[in-house]
């Protein structure tokens, strides 16, 4: 058990974001517009803070066991167990089924691509042209099996079928070609995802693999990873990040080389699930949410509202994030309440940005913006709330690293928000005595 943390600066720092996440075992994160969803064990959450507050979001969802999460305009989509797809047009306010078409309700994974929803199951591929009115099986070149995952990466659908391989499709599903070629260990792919030019896969047992042809050949790049069961990947900038079966690893040089980045999370936790929301790092774990806000130096948990069990995934949708649960459903979360708009236009560190360290702090905490693009001639005008919107305290520094002192701040969580001109962003605090 350990639920989803973020980091909002590359894996440096995290935090554990499981309040209201009853359900802290989570399989895999989503982000639809600004809503971050979670897939536990125990059904689907949503947060539109950012992780701060979990909501249950279950009404119509009779499966509790969500494993996946999928996005396709305006419909979000939830599979997990024996009970196929349900889908729900008002941010998880409500869930009706979806299997018209389906031939097997074992419904494993998810995907979207253009106007197409993917569902993934044990005897073959389905897709749905008109967001799961029905569903029409692949009958092409992808063998027929259990397809245990997958992912978009631009244009191109990825297919993970249990004995058979990885496969990808350039056309909506269409045509499939075989593409794992120097991937030696594909009985399990947990993910698949772009950075830049280049494509990454986790395995089940075999580590990260990199391909840098859109997948036509792979090497491995797992030097320092010191656990080789990938559960999830994901990318800030030039930064990787790999969720294990014993807690996160960072690559700056394209899987080069790994170093762990666990700073506030439990040792061995299993990192099920990743997702990223500008700068900021969510991860499900089998114990809740985490989040990092400063490249995951270091983590906070934040499980107010969220019922204990493992986050198997998330997503996002407007101000709105959803986990989904093993045995606790679908969760929700409402990010308005904190009364912070951020800026999550780039992903590059030449966005208007800060981080802050130690976090969670206790009777200090040192404001760093020298890794990111401020402007010096201008002074930065701060400012200490608390989640609910009350300012604890103001001040104005040019300083581009300083410390200020927490001591009037009781045990809690805060919002530091920094502004310079028509630039605004946030970070969450965990203050701790």
């Amino acid at each position: 058990d350990g639920g989803v943390f973020v980091s909002v600066n590359n894996g440096i720092d995290w935090a554990l974001l499981n309040s209201g996440l009853s359900n802290t075992y989570v399989n895999s994160v989503a982000l639809f517009g600004s809503t971050l969803y979670a897939a536990t064990r125990g059904g689907m959450f949503l947060s539109t803070d950012y992780g701060m507050n979990w909501s249950a979001s279950n009404a119509g969802l009779t499966n509790t066991y969500v494993w996946s999460i999928g996005v396709s305009r305006t419909n979000l989509f939830a599979a997990g167990g024996t009970t196929g797809v349900y889908r729900s047009t008002d941010n998880g306010e409500s869930w009706t089924t979806c299997n018209s078409g389906l031939s097997n309700n074992y419904v494993y994974s998810l995907a979207a691509e253009g106007l197409y929803i993917f569902a993934g199951t044990d005897v073959g591929l389905f897709y749905s042209p008109n967001f799961g009115n029905n569903w029409k099986a692949v009958n092409t070149t992808l063998p027929q099996g259990y397809v245990s995952y997958l992912s978009v990466c631009g244009t191109t659908l990825f297919a993970a079928v249990e004995g058979e391989g990885l496969f990808r499709s350039p056309n909506d599903g269409g045509l499939w070609i075989k593409s794992d070629s120097g991937l030696t260990y594909t009985s399990y792919i947990n993910a698949i995802i772009e950075s830049g030019n280049n494509i990454f896969a986790g395995t089940q047992g075999g580590g990260v693999f990199l391909s840098t042809n859109h997948g036509e050949i792979w090497k491995e790049v797992d030097t320092g990873l010191a656990n080789r069961t990938v559960y999830s990947l994901a990318a800030i900038g030039t930064n990787l990040f790999a969720g294990t079966a014993k807690g996160v690893f960072r690559s700056t040089d394209n899987g080069g080389s790994w170093e762990s980045a666990n700073a506030g999370i439990i040792n061995n936790t299993q990192i099920l699930s990743l997702k990223t929301i500008g700068t900021k790092l969510f991860a499900g774990t089998a114990n809740g949410v985490y989040y990092s806000t400063n490249l995951a130096k270091n983590w906070t948990l934040l499980d107010k509202g969220l019922t204990k069990s493992a986050i198997l995934a998330l997503e996002s949708n407007g101000d709105y994030l959803f986990a989904g649960s093993k045995g606790a459903s679908m969760w929700k979360l409402d990010a308005t309440v904190l009364g912070v708009e951020e800026n999550f236009k780039s992903e590059k560190t030449t966005q208007f940005s800060i981080s802050c360290y130690p976090n969670p702090a206790s009777k200090s905490l040192t404001i760093d913006r020298t890794l990111f693009h401020t402007n010096d001639t201008q002074p930065v005008n701060y400012t200490i709330s608390s989640v609910t919107g009350v300012k604890h305290m103001e001040f104005t520094e040019s300083k581009r690293m300083f410390t200020v002192p927490l001591d009037k701040l009781s045990r809690g969580l805060y919002c530091l928000t920094a502004e310079q001109g028509t630039d605004r962003t946030a970070v969450i605090v965990s203050v701790i005595e």
